[in-house]
């Protein structure tokens, strides 16, 4: 095979040891037979394509997809060297939509990882852009189709996403590389969806077996991260332990959470000699991340700072850890010094932004994020963290402008991605006049109490509105004023949303069509709850927790004990927390929110209820829910009970800037950790201060 000798991985491989990734060679010789019909998406210079081709013999044929135009050229020469006629070489990238790319020239001059290339990053280093075709398989008419290899550089759910109806009709084995962490939960959720069984697949770069008799590793313990989807409803025949496969098991599905292999700290030591200053970023890294140990981690910043100062990479390290904690007071000083060793980093500037932003100084913080976006101009995250500053602000149109970047992150892909590929989404202007609307909400349920508001709104203008919900608000919502109908989600999130649509929208786009606007008394329970309150007391119900999985749980969520507080004179408190206590935090790891808190006396009747329904039943009871950002304070709120909520040092955007009240809910009260700071005795000082004086007005006593 030809290859080049500046390529760091595929070409050091082909050069050192006569092969590359032989275990995925070993593993796909299993699975295809003569006279298959295979997809290389991604084929690089050929080093799988070539292999493939002799599996499936004279009969079968090898699509082999590479947009990089000397790659391309590599592996036209190679496949005609080798004689392959089976081989069918398309110099285009493949995604969800069909249309032109405009993709990085790398200099191949210069030693780089060439086939690592993201299609959709910016390379300093570059020579130029070209413009290839970007095609959509599912545009592509396949009589047969039995292997899908994908290896895309973290475009693999968008491979899938505009193949769907070409895996439906022919259930072909999939096979992908899935090393983005961030990609690992979108490509779980969207193969479920289309019906796969999931068998992860690490075999290592290196092969003592190798074909050049090569004893030595180039490559120490760098293994590929690959997925093998195989159709659920055709047993899996391979030798799991024979091929090193790892089945994702039901109980597992949905929880993926990918890093890269943590070294114990055995291992951690023994490389220390090796690199010195890299050791001890990873020896960071690894207590950090993986054991919340962020004090013995900074110490290892430290250290390297000391051994050398010039580098840029511990102070941003020790930058992170230190908002990690939570003290973005202390973390934006080390990313500042990171910054100005290094102003053209992305990640450095992306990362300083939201600090900034934790501080409150959210002007300074949109020119950092604009900084970041002149250095990736495509990078979803940066413009939609963009969109979220701009919203704390009250800038409202540009903040929606700027949040329908939103569907290009890899969070919102993992719903997007079961939508029907073939209905057009809303934009506000089309007539919905007797038209079919989808109308889903990407994000918690939080979001689609406050935002289903505005489905009357649609109704108004003629759509029958079809709303996609979890199974816990169905009840809830299907009688809400301008719903038609509810289609339940269900609860694995692992199937396609499949019917007749014209349109589809999210819920979060409506204010940007409808405009912002207060308002209560739009959500009410269909049921009665058969739990009473004491109504010779002033009822409350509190939730001191949100969704563990989201982002900021760490500072939205709280301990139990400071309700305590709240325990007045006439006061009776009722639990209304349903998502569990016990957490983990990246700020220092497991924590139980009840702890401490045996002196908060409480009525638990949570345990009874079903769904939201139950909750609002119980909710319509009580004078006054007091609950840190959550979905039950979006429900007490919508449904008019006077709502007290407690918010974290850095709070949701939708709250706007320091402000007590907010547009949404005019009877809502906002209670703010002062200066930007985690202090949330303060905040339920502030609280029982407020309750007090509102008990002596009552009268309560």
């Amino acid at each position: 095979m030809l290859f080049n000798t500046n390529d760091a991985f595929v070409g050091k491989s082909l050069m050192e040891y006569g092969e590359f990734s032989q275990g995925e060679v070993v593993l796909l010789q299993a699975v295809v037979n003569p006279g298959a019909t295979v997809l290389d998406v991604g084929a690089n210079i050929g080093a799988l394509t070539i292999p493939l081709a002799r599996m499936v013999g004279p009969q079968g044929t090898v699509f082999a997809y590479e947009p990089q135009r000397m790659c391309y050229y590599v592996l036209c020469a190679n496949v005609a060297l080798n004689n392959l006629s089976n081989v069918i070489c398309l110099q285009n990238a493949v995604g969800r939509e069909s249309g032109r790319i405009d993709i990085p020239e790398l200099d191949f001059s210069r030693p780089n990882n060439f086939g690592g290339l993201e299609l959709r990053s910016e390379y300093p280093d570059a020579k130029g852009k070209c413009s290839v075709k970007l095609i959509r398989l599912d545009d592509t008419p396949f009589d047969r189709l039995d292997l899908m290899k994908i290896d895309v550089e973290g475009m693999e759910p968008e491979v899938i996403m505009g193949a769907k109806a070409l895996i439906q009709k022919h259930r072909p084995l999939i096979y992908l590389e899935c090393d983005r962490g961030e990609k690992v939960s979108l490509l779980v959720k969207l193969s479920k969806a289309l019906g796969y069984e999931i068998y992860f697949h690490a075999p290592p770069l290196f092969s003592l077996n190798n074909y050049l008799n090569n004893p030595h590793n180039e490559f120490g313990p760098i293994s590929s991260i690959n997925m093998l989807c195989w159709p659920a409803e055709v047993p899996c025949h391979l030798d799991q332990q024979k091929f090193q496969l790892s089945q994702l098991t039901p109980s597992s599905a949905g929880k993926v959470v990918f890093k890269k292999n943590p070294k114990d700290k055995e291992a951690i030591h023994e490389t220390i000699n090796k690199n010195v200053l890299d050791s001890l970023m990873t020896a960071a890294n690894y207590y950090s991340d993986a054991l919340f140990e962020h004090d013995r981690a900074l110490a290892f910043c430290q250290i390297a700072i000391k051994v050398n100062p010039d580098p840029w990479g511990p102070y941003y390290q020790a930058g992170l850890i230190m908002c990690r904690k939570g003290n973005y007071t202390a973390g934006l000083p080390l990313l500042d010094i990171a910054e100005q060793k290094n102003p053209e980093d992305f990640k450095i500037r992306l990362n300083r932004a939201t600090v900034l932003g934790g501080l409150g100084q959210f002007e300074e913080a949109l020119a950092e994020y604009r900084k970041a976006i002149e250095l990736q101009p495509t990078n979803a995250s940066a413009h939609y963290y963009l969109s979220c500053c701009l919203l704390t602000l009250g800038r409202y149109q540009e903040s929606w402008e700027e949040s329908q970047w939103r569907f290009k992150m890899p969070k919102v892909q993992q719903f997007t991605c079961l939508l029907p590929a073939d209905v057009p989404m809303w934009d506000g202007s089309a007539s919905l006049d007797g038209k079919r609307l989808l109308l889903f909400c990407e994000q918690g349920a939080g979001d689609l109490i406050q935002h289903i508001r505005y489905a009357k709104d649609l109704k108004k203008l003629g759509a029958h509105v079809i709303l996609e919900c979890k199974d816990h608000l169905t009840k809830l919502l299907e009688y809400c004023e301008g719903v038609d109908e509810i289609m339940p989600f269900g609860s694995d999130d692992h199937h396609l949303i499949e019917g007749e649509f014209d349109y589809s929208c999210s819920v979060m786009d409506l204010q940007r069509f409808f405009g912002v606007r207060g308002e209560e008394g739009y959500i009410r329970p269909t049921v009665k709850s058969p739990h009473n309150v004491d109504t010779r007391s002033f009822n409350i119900g509190i939730a001191w927790a949100g969704n563990d999985i989201h982002a900021h749980d760490f500072t939205r969520s709280c301990h139990l004990k400071l309700f305590e507080v709240l325990q007045l004179p006439g006061v009776r408190l009722y639990s209304l927390q349903k998502d569990k206590s016990e957490r983990i935090w990246q700020s220092c790891g497991a924590v139980n929110l009840k702890d401490g808190s045996e002196g908060v006396k409480l009525e638990d009747h949570v345990s009874t209820f079903s769904d939201f329904n139950d909750t609002a039943a119980f909710i319509q009871k009580l004078d006054m829910v007091i609950t840190v950002d959550t979905a039950v304070g979006h429900l007490a709120a919508s449904m008019g009970v006077p709502t007290w909520m407690a918010l974290g040092f850095y709070p949701d955007p939708r709250w706007l800037k320091e402000k007590t009240d907010t547009v949404w809910y005019p009877s809502m009260k906002l209670f703010r950790q002062p200066n930007y700071t985690p202090d949330w005795e303060a905040v339920f000082k502030n609280i029982q201060e407020e309750l007090i004086a509102k008990l002596d007005r009552d009268h309560v006593v």
